[in-house]
C-alpha cells in the first residue's frame, strides 16, 4: 500500500484541482477566479411574523454576495451598505443593454482605489430573487476599476426592513 502513496496523493491533487477549476467558470464559459459558482440568488424565507423575506447568506469573510438581474441580465453583486448607489461593472452593464459613451463618464466617485469617473444610467427592472424594483439609478464603472458590481443603499432602502442576522442579510418584501 505504501508503494502507491505517491500515486494516491497525485490522483487526489488532480481531482481537487479539477473540482476547483470547474467552479471557476461562469455560465458563458469564461474563467472567473474565486467562488463564482457558489453565488446564487437570495433565498425566500418566512419570518416569524409571517412576512416574506429574502435571505442573502453570509459568504466567506462575512460579505453578502448574491445574483441580481438588471433588465433581464444576470450579474453577481456584493451588497455594500457603504455604497450610496448601485454600481455596475461595465461588462455587467453591457449585458443589460447599457452602453455609456465615453463622454458620459463624468460623475466623480471616491473608492478604496482612488477617484474614478462613472456614467449614470437607469435600469427599468432590477430583480433580486422574486422581488422586482423599477426605475433604478445605477452608475457604471470600467471593469478595471470595480472588481464586482455593488448593490447599494438606493436599492436596499426600497425594502421595508433590512436586518443582519447570524444566517445572513434579511430583506423584508411586501
Amino acid at each position: 500500500m505504501g508503494q502507491y502513496a505517491g500515486l494516491y496523493a497525485l490522483v487526489t491533487l488532480a481531482a481537487l484541482l479539477a473540482v476547483l477549476g470547474m467552479r471557476s467558470f461562469n455560465e458563458e464559459g469564461e474563467f472567473t477566479p474565486g467562488l463564482s459558482s457558489r453565488i446564487g440568488p437570495p433565498a425566500v424565507v418566512r419570518a416569524e411574523n409571517g412576512e416574506t423575506e429574502l435571505l442573502i447568506k453570509n459568504s466567506l469573510g462575512g460579505s453578502f454576495l448574491t445574483k441580481a438581474t438588471f433588465d433581464g441580465a444576470q450579474a453577481e453583486v456584493l451588497v455594500d451598505t457603504g455604497a450610496s448607489y448601485t454600481t455596475l461593472r461595465e461588462s455587467d452593464a453591457l449585458r443589460a443593454g447599457i452602453n455609456p459613451r465615453s463622454n458620459e463618464y463624468r460623475h466623480r466617485f471616491s473608492t478604496a482605489n482612488g477617484e474614478v469617473f462613472a456614467a449614470r444610467a437607469q435600469v427599468s427592472d432590477l430583480g433580486l430573487g422574486p422581488a422586482y424594483l423599477t426605475n433604478v439609478t445605477v452608475f457604471v464603472l470600467p471593469d478595471d476599476k470595480l472588481e464586482i458590481s455593488l448593490l447599494g443603499m438606493n436599492v436596499l432602502r426600497r425594502f421595508d426592513r433590512m436586518e443582519m442576522t447570524a444566517e445572513g442579510l434579511r430583506l423584508s418584501v411586501q
